[in-house]
């Protein structure tokens, strides 16, 4: 298991998304979600966090 410091950071991007998706990735502890099209600013607030 990894550490949480050495953990990669993982965003789900999906071009179909359904109700319940983002839950369902942070859920699996993905640690962001953004849909497309992909708006630059969800991008860098996500790679931010």
């Amino acid at each position: 298991m990894f550490c949480e410091a050495k953990r990669p950071w993982i965003v789900a991007m999906t071009a179909h998304a359904m109700r319940g998706d983002r839950e369902e990735c942070l859920e699996v502890r993905m640690n962001d979600y953004i849909g497309k099209p992909v708006r630059v600013e969800a991008l860098i607030e996500a790679l931010k966090n």
